[in-house]
């Protein structure tokens, strides 16, 4: 910049109405190049600082969920170990046991395993929904 002031100097003070009008020209480029620059870093800034809002907003989203899922994740554990807690299971009713089989008129040996089967499998899920609930709620 300071050999542009300096040979402006010499220029605006020459006699040559060319030669100055050639440095304002060469000036003027200059300039508009300059200015050009400017408005790319302006608009390149502005760009950024979009990029960087939607940025911290995405983060602050994916803060908030990674949250809730350390929440849901430490309920699940929770449950998971209730259901493995063998304290929570059913106790053996030996007088209960044969109820089912005999209501239902059931004297095959095989249709009693299988009938026992059906009632073990309906009452695991009966404590898993009331351990960890419905999934849909």
């Amino acid at each position: 910049m300071k050999e542009i002031k300096v040979n402006m100097d010499i220029i605006e003070h020459s006699a040559i109405p060319e030669l100055r009008a050639l440095a304002r020209q060469a000036i003027l480029t200059r300039f508009t190049a300059l200015s050009d620059k400017v408005k790319c870093l302006t608009v390149d800034y502005g760009l950024l600082k979009i990029d960087n809002d939607y940025n911290k907003t995405y983060l602050e989203s994916a803060e908030i969920l990674i949250a809730k899922l350390e929440q849901e994740t430490s309920e699940l554990k929770s449950q998971v170990e209730d259901l493995k807690d063998r304290d929570n299971e059913p106790e053996y009713h030996s007088q209960g046991m044969g109820c089912g089989l005999e209501d239902h008129n059931i004297t095959d040996r095989y249709q009693a395993m299988y009938y026992g089967w059906e009632k073990a499998i309906e009452r695991m899920y009966e404590l898993i929904d009331n351990t960890v609930g419905n999934p849909t709620d």
